[in-house]
């Protein structure tokens, strides 16, 4: 899954900027923590693929934790108006302020505190 989002990033990195000679503005939002079904559609996983159950129980524990923090749908609706109506450059648009900080850390820390951080969040999960 991470995997994924981290290629849609890289691939939205290279179409930016080759597309930015003919005038296109490609931007990116960056959801954070949403309130999906993200869990709860990890039973089609385990009905496919055995070696998923401790996956599984690790993201219904990191659901059941995390679920103060997830915003709405709406969020994302509303940060998209807002990359559509926005004339500026900007490549990225996050969320919120938690999406907007995870976004971030990685350009203001060295990789070594960043990769620690994050291990330590993914950790407790």
């Amino acid at each position: 899954y991470v995997a994924t989002k981290h290629t849609l990033e890289g691939m939205t990195d290279v179409l930016a900027y080759e597309v930015r000679g003919f005038g296109i503005h490609v931007k990116l939002v960056q959801p954070g923590p949403i309130r999906t079904k993200f869990s709860e559609n990890i039973a089609y996983a385990e009905r496919t693929i055995d070696a998923y159950d401790e996956f599984r129980e690790k993201v219904k524990a990191a659901g059941a934790r995390n679920r103060a923090r997830e915003l709405p749908t709406s969020v994302v609706a509303q940060t998209i108006r807002r990359a559509l109506h926005d004339r500026g450059p900007r490549l990225r648009y996050t969320c919120s302020a938690l999406g907007w900080l995870g976004a971030h850390l990685r350009c203001w820390l060295p990789e070594r505190w960043f990769r620690g951080l994050v291990g330590r969040v993914l950790n407790q999960c």
